[in-house]
C-alpha cells in the first residue's frame, strides 16, 4: 500500500517531478501579466508606461502598489526571519506534509498497522519501515526544538546566527506585521480586486494548465470581469431609470426646447407671444434663425447610456418633434384667403400654403393668427372675385363670413389645423398648452407598456391594462361595446353600467320576445356626456339595421303626439324629443362625436306615404363646432334617393332665430318652418312640419330630388364609424 502524502499539489507534483511547481511564470509572451513571479519568489514590476499615461488594461493601478508591496514585504520577513522562531507551520499542518499529517499520529498509526499486516502475511514493508524511522527522527527533532526554545533570548549568549538575516523581534512587532499583512490582503480582496485584473494575470497560467478548470476563469471571465459586468449593467439600468424619470409629467418640460424663429418677434405682438410662452411653461426657449420664417418648433433632449470599452458612457442628443406652428399676421391670412377664393389666381391660397409647408418640413402644421376681428372690421382688401379680379375691378371689403368659409375649407381639405386667438398673449398660452402636450407624449406611450388585454378597434387593436385585481376589465368591456354604439364612449359606458358583462347583455337580449323589445333594450338608458356641465343625454343605438353599430341622430314618424321641430337654436344645439319616437339628438353632441380622429358615415332613410323607400349614404360625414356654425361636411354619396345634401355641404346650420343661410335678405328656416343646413334654400328639409297624407308643401318634410316638395312619412338619420 502506497500512501500519497503530497497534498493538494499532487497534480502539479506529478508533472514537476516530486515537489509542487509553484512557478506562475507565463508560458508565452501573449500570456504575460503585470506581475511576473520567478521560482525564487522574487517579484519584478513589468516595465509599462503606468505612470506615463499609456497604461494597458493589464496594469495594476498605482494606488494598489503599496498594498501589494507591503503584503509581500511582510511575508518575506516572516518566512526569512520569524518562521523558525514559532511553531505556526506545525499548527497549520506541517506545510507540505499532506492531508495525513493534519491529524497528529494518523500517519504513524497507518504505517504501523500496515507493517504488522505485512509481517503477519510474510510480505515486505521496507519503505514503510524507513518512513517510520523518519517520523521518529522528525518527532525527536521537534521535541528537542521545543524544549530548547527559551522564553526570552539570554543576553550575550554568543550563539552563532542560523540565518544571514537572523535578528530578534518582540512578539508585539511580529503581531503587528502579521496583522498589517492580513489587513492589506483583506483590503485588496474586498475593495480593489474588482477594479483590476491583477488576480487574473497572476493565476491565469495556473488555471490554463490544470485540467478540468472552466474556461470562464481564464482572462476576461474571472471574478473581476464578472463584477465589472454587473457594475456596467447596474449603471445602464440607472441611466434608463433616470431617462424615464425625465419623461414624467412633472419633469418632462425641462428636457424640451422651443425653437422660435427670430422673425416671430418682428410680427406685431411677437414679444408678448414669447413672454406668455415663457410665463406659462417650463420649457427652454431659444431664439434662432429657422429655415422656415416665422415658425416655432420643438426639440427633445434625450439622455442615454452606452457601453464603450467596458465603461458606461452617458450620451445626450436632441430629437426633433413632429409639430410646427407658423405665426402669421392677420393681413397675411386675409391675403391667402382672398387668393384661394379667386377663380383666376397665380398665387397660393391658405390650403395650398399649409400643404406646401407640411410637405417641406414633414411636420404637422398649425397656423397661429390673432387680431382677425379688427381686420374684418377695418381692413378693406382691394380686388373682386371671379372674372372681375382679372380685370382689376373696384375695391371690396373682405367679410368675416368669407374668412370663415376659407378657414373651414382648409381644415376639411388638409390634415393641418388653424388657430385664431384674440390677443398675442392668448397665442402664447396656446403655445404653452401645445408644449405641455408634446412634452407628455413619451410618458403617455410608456403607460401602455404594461400587462393588458386587447380589444378590436375598427381594423386595428388597442390595449387596456388589467392588473392582478382585475381592475381594467370594466374599461375593456366598455371599449368592446363602443363600436356597437356608434363609437360614442358615453353611450358605451351607459350600456356597460346596465349590463356589466357580455353574459348579462346576452341574457338581456335572450329575454326579449320580439325585435321591438330588443331595440328598446338599451333605448331608455341615460347617457352622461363627457362635459359635467351639460345635462345627461340619451342616444339610440340601432344594432340590427344594415350591419348595426348605428347611432340615430334624427327620426321623424307618424306618431302621436307630434313633436314640434320648428324650434330655436338652443333646442337644436342641445337636442330634444324622445329617442324612442321623434327626436333630434343635438348639434353639440354630434360635433363632439364626429370631431375625433375617427371617420363617420351618414345614412339617410326615407319613406313616402305610399310605402316607397329610398336611402342616401355619405362615407365621409362631420360637422364643425358652434364657433363655425356647425358647418356640414358630407362626401362620397351613394344610394337611390339622389344627393339631397349637395347644396347643404359647407353650409352653416340655420334655425328660426339664427339665420346663417346664403339667401341674401331671405330666411330659409322661417320660410320652410324648420331648421337645416340651408344654402338658398337647398334640396332637402327633413326638420320641417309634419304633413299628413303626403301633402305638397314647402314647409313639410321633403327630399326634393326624389319627391319634390311632397311630404314624407318617415325619415331617419344615422351615423357610425367607418
Amino acid at each position: 500500500m502506497k500512501v500519497d502524502v503530497r497534498g493538494r499539489h499532487s497534480a502539479a507534483s506529478d508533472r514537476g517531478g516530486g515537489r509542487a511547481n509553484t512557478s506562475t511564470k507565463p508560458t508565452s509572451e501573449d500570456d504575460e501579466g503585470p506581475l511576473r513571479f520567478s521560482t525564487s519568489g522574487a517579484a519584478s514590476w513589468r516595465a509599462r508606461d503606468t505612470f506615463g499615461g499609456g497604461a494597458e488594461e493589464d496594469d495594476v493601478p498605482w494606488y494598489q502598489m503599496p498594498i501589494v508591496l507591503s503584503s509581500t514585504t511582510a511575508l518575506l520577513i516572516y518566512f526569512c526571519v520569524l518562521r523558525e522562531e514559532s511553531d505556526i507551520d506545525e499548527r497549520l499542518g506541517g506545510g507540505t506534509a499532506g492531508a495525513l499529517s493534519q491529524v497528529p499520529g494518523l500517519e504513524r498509526q497507518t504505517l504501523e498497522a500496515y507493517v504488522r499486516h505485512q509481517e503477519m502475511t510474510g510480505g515486505s514493508a521496507e519503505k514503510e519501515k524507513a518512513r517510520l524511522l523518519e517520523l521518529e527522527v522528525e518527532e525527536e527533532a521537534v521535541g528537542r526544538k521545543r524544549a530548547a526554545r527559551p522564553s526570552a533570548p539570554p543576553p550575550g549568549d554568543g550563539s552563532t546566527a542560523r540565518h544571514p538575516w537572523d535578528f530578534k523581534l518582540s512578539p508585539m512587532v511580529a503581531q503587528l506585521i502579521i496583522t498589517g499583512s492580513t489587513l492589506s490582503f483583506m483590503l485588496y480582496f474586498f475593495v480593489f480586486r474588482d477594479e483590476s485584473d491583477v488576480d487574473t494575470a497572476l493565476y491565469r497560467p495556473i488555471w490554463e494548465r490544470v485540467p478540468g478548470i472552466s474556461p470562464g476563469r481564464q482572462r476576461g471571465g474571472g471574478r473581476g470581469a464578472a463584477s465589472r459586468q454587473k457594475a456596467l449593467e447596474k449603471e445602464l439600468r440607472r441611466a434608463e431609470t433616470a431617462a424615464r424619470r425625465k419623461e414624467r409629467p412633472e419633469h418632462c418640460q425641462k428636457s424640451l426646447h422651443a425653437l422660435v424663429d427670430r422673425r416671430v418677434l418682428e410680427v406685431p405682438g411677437g414679444g408678448q407671444l414669447l413672454a406668455a410662452l415663457q410665463e406659462n411653461s417650463d420649457v427652454t426657449v431659444h431664439v434662432i434663425t429657422a429655415a422656415q420664417p416665422g415658425t416655432v418648433t420643438w426639440e427633445r433632449e434625450v439622455s442615454g447610456c452606452l457601453e464603450r470599452d467596458g465603461q458606461a458612457v452617458t450620451t445626450t442628443r436632441r430629437e426633433s418633434q413632429d409639430h410646427l406652428v407658423a405665426v402669421i399676421e392677420a393681413a397675411t391670412l386675409a391675403s391667402l384667403v382672398q387668393t384661394g377664393q379667386q377663380t383666376v389666381s397665380g398665387g397660393r391660397g391658405l390650403t395650398e400654403t399649409m400643404l406646401q409647408l407640411g410637405r417641406e418640413t414633414g411636420k404637422k402644421v398649425t397656423i397661429l393668427c390673432w387680431d382677425l376681428d379688427k381686420l374684418c372690421r377695418t381692413k378693406k382688401v382691394t380686388g373682386s372675385y371671379g372674372r372681375a379680379a382679372a380685370g382689376g375691378g373696384g375695391g371690396r371689403r373682405l367679410e368675416r363670413l368669407q374668412l370663415e368659409d376659407a378657414v373651414v375649407d382648409s381644415l376639411l381639405e388638409t390634415p393641418h389645423s388653424l388657430r385664431i386667438v384674440t390677443t398675442p398673449a392668448d397665442g402664447g398660452v396656446f403655445l404653452a398648452q401645445m408644449t405641455k402636450a408634446i412634452a407628455e407624449e413619451p410618458f403617455k406611450r410608456q403607460r401602455g407598456r404594461h400587462p393588458f388585454a386587447w380589444f378590436a378597434d375598427a381594423d386595428s387593436a388597442r390595449p387596456v391594462k388589467v392588473d392582478a385585481s382585475l381592475r381594467g376589465l370594466r374599461r375593456l368591456w366598455t371599449e368592446q361595446l363602443r363600436p356597437l354604439c356608434g363609437g360614442s364612449l358615453e353611450t358605451a359606458q351607459a350600456v356597460g353600467e346596465a349590463y356589466p358583462s357580455p353574459q348579462a347583455l346576452l341574457q338581456g337580449f335572450a329575454s326579449c320576445a320580439s325585435v321591438e323589445q330588443r331595440e328598446r333594450l338599451v333605448a331608455d338608458l341615460t347617457v352622461r356626456s363627457g362635459d359635467n356641465k351639460q345635462p345627461p343625454v340619451e342616444a339610440y343605438c340601432d344594432m340590427e339595421f344594415a350591419g348595426g353599430n348605428w347611432t340615430v341622430i334624427q327620426r321623424r314618424d307618424n306618431i302621436e303626439p307630434r313633436q314640434d321641430f320648428y324650434l330655436g337654436w338652443k333646442e337644436y344645439k342641445e337636442g330634444f324629443g324622445n329617442v324612442t319616437q321623434e327626436f333630434w339628438w343635438g348639434l353639440e353632441h354630434l360635433f363632439q362625436l364626429t370631431s375625433s380622429d375617427r371617420r363617420y358615415e351618414l345614412r339617410v332613410d326615407l319613406e313616402a306615404f305610399d310605402g316607397s323607400r329610398r336611402y342616401a349614404t355619405y362615407q365621409q360625414f362631420r360637422i364643425s363646432s358652434e364657433l363655425y356654425g356647425y358647418r356640414l361636411s358630407a362626401s362620397d354619396y351613394s344610394g337611390n334617393a339622389t344627393d339631397g345634401l349637395k347644396y347643404a355641404v359647407k353650409r352653416k346650420f340655420s334655425t328660426r332665430d339664427r339665420d346663417q343661410d346664403d339667401w341674401g335678405d331671405g330666411h330659409c328656416a322661417q320660410d320652410h318652418q324648420g331648421a337645416w343646413w340651408y344654402s338658398g334654400c337647398g334640396w332637402s328639409n327633413l326638420n320641417g312640419r309634419y304633413r299628413d297624407g303626403g301633402d305638397v308643401d314647402k314647409t313639410g318634410i321633403w327630399w326634393y330630388r326624389w319627391r319634390r316638395f311632397e311630404s314624407l312619412k318617415k325619415t331617419a338619420m344615422k351615423i357610425r364609424p367607418t
